[in-house]
């Protein structure tokens, strides 16, 4: 088991992945900062433009570095995509409200929110792999002798 999860966490999908999240995050600190501080939007304005951006970056990112994805970009694959990073941060938050209303993590939000950013993450990962991202291609063999 042990083996697994250290292949899991070294795999390149993952790594994408996170650096991924990493640069959506990013993106959206940036656009929310310079809305609220320069723009003088408030704080819920600036998210309006961040998180289609971020998605569409990450969306970008994973599916050319992460999950190789050869096949032209369509419609149907960014809704997924869409769809299950909604469906992740829908989690993240109900789990956060739940941990921090109904456990001993009330008196620690910060470790209640890892805990939820971290169920949302391998949700969002699993969800981009088996629902989002078609399965890569594999070469056919060729049975003639």
């Amino acid at each position: 088991m042990f083996t697994k999860l250290t292949s899991l966490i070294f795999n390149r999908r993952v790594k994408v992945f996170i650096i991924a999240g990493l640069i959506g995050f990013s993106i959206e600190v940036l656009i929310i900062y310079l809305g609220t501080n320069y723009l003088k939007m408030g704080p819920s304005s600036p998210r309006l433009i961040s998180y289609p951006l971020a998605l569409f970056i990450t969306w970008k990112i994973n599916r050319i570095f992460g999950f190789q994805v050869e096949e032209p970009a369509n419609l149907k694959e960014i809704t997924k995509y869409a769809f299950s990073n909604i469906l992740a941060q829908g989690l993240n938050l109900s789990s956060y409200f739940l941990l921090v209303s109904l456990t001993f993590l009330s008196n620690l939000p910060t470790v209640a929110l890892v805990c939820s950013t971290l169920l949302s993450m391998f949700i969002s990962f699993v969800c981009y792999a088996k629902f989002a991202f078609p399965p890569p291609i594999k070469p056919q063999k060729n049975n003639s002798s």
